[in-house]
């Protein structure tokens, strides 16, 4: 928990191995539960979170790799690109009117 206690190391980390904070903490979590029921020992702190970042970062590319990973990563970008497009629109209309309508290049369509 104290490495993700100050944030921005961590937020920084998450955004470089494409996580969630959320994501990492539980997987963090979970390596920290193995560690115990191993009885791994780290030399200090410093030495831990070293050692868990590397880990972390070891168990995301494992993650990354899964197939059904990349299918919920494919599902998400869709969605994001389907609101996006929809608040384009709507913004759009607003602008010119109800009658209003775009192609997708920005230029109005004749009617």
């Amino acid at each position: 928990e104290e490495l993700f206690a100050g944030g921005t190391l961590m937020e920084q980390y998450c955004m470089a191995n494409g996580v969630s904070m959320d994501e990492a903490r539980e997987l963090a979590s979970q390596v920290v539960t193995e560690w115990q029921l191993a009885g791994i020992r780290h030399c200090d702190t410093s030495d831990a979170k070293r050692h868990l970042l590397s880990v972390l970062r070891i168990k995301i590319r494992e993650q990354q790799n899964r197939p059904e990973y990349r299918r919920r990563q494919e599902r998400d970008r869709l969605r994001a690109e389907v609101a996006a497009s929809v608040a384009r629109d709507i913004a759009r209309l607003q602008a010119g009117g109800h009658n209003a309508a775009w192609t997708d290049d920005g230029s109005p369509l004749p009617f």
